[in-house]
């Protein structure tokens, strides 16, 4: 039974010969361990300072050759498909200050975490304005991906598609909204502000669709 037969059928509520099984997502430092090499692959930190250094290519070939890799190393029948950060878009570094927070020049500060080089924003940073006029939430039409998003969905379609069952990652850039001075008061806001957060869920929920159906026609 091959691996997208096996998760077909226990999708039809029949009994394949065992468990489907995958990953949603791995970070870089269980890749690097298993195998046996450093990778950018969701290195978080890592990956941010690889593309400001201008190494889209390795961080590129990563999530295609390494994401590959763990799926046949690990015989997962199932493949996740992710868009991937764009080529030629402009990326800032993250530099240290004296206190061992890092900040890209915005005016907020992050800490780094030692385990998996995660980047969190201390919840007291300045973060935008206060809450604004419900009338001033207006959709806007979503920069959509470019070409060089898709590498690492290519790669994977064109090598497990026969093979394995892929799902689609919701695509990246879908964040909550930032109302407030600092981040602790944006996320009260996410549940004072109920009126301002569908009208900017609907906007997101019409971008997320338009970016979905573009990695659909990947897939054919």
């Amino acid at each position: 039974m091959t691996p997208k037969e096996r998760v077909l059928k226990s999708l039809s509520f029949s009994e394949p010969d065992r468990v489907p099984r995958g990953e949603f997502a791995i970070d870089h430092e269980m890749v690097s361990h298993v195998l046996g090499r450093p990778s950018l692959q969701r290195g978080r930190f890592l990956e941010d300072q690889a593309l400001a250094e201008g190494r889209w290519e390795e961080l590129a070939e990563d999530y295609c050759v390494d994401y590959a890799a763990m799926v046949e190393r690990f015989n997962w029948d199932i493949a996740v498909l992710t868009l991937i950060p764009a080529r030629n878009a402009r990326y800032l570094p993250w530099r240290q200050g004296a206190d061992g927070l890092y900040t890209k020049g915005d005016g907020t500060w992050h800490a780094r975490t030692p385990q998996n080089w995660m980047i969190q924003m201390r919840s007291d940073n300045p973060i935008g304005e206060p809450l604004p006029p419900l009338e001033s939430i207006v959709y806007h039409e979503p920069k959509l991906p470019d070409e060089s998003c898709f590498a690492a969905i290519d790669y994977l379609v064109k090598r497990f598609r026969k093979s394995h069952y892929l799902v689609l990652r919701l695509p990246i850039g879908i964040d909550y909204p930032l109302f407030g001075n600092t981040h602790e008061e944006a996320l009260v806001n996410l549940l004072d502000a109920e009126e301002h957060v569908e009208r900017w869920l609907e906007g997101e929920r019409r971008k997320a669709l338009a970016i979905t159906r573009m990695m659909l026609d990947r897939c054919p």
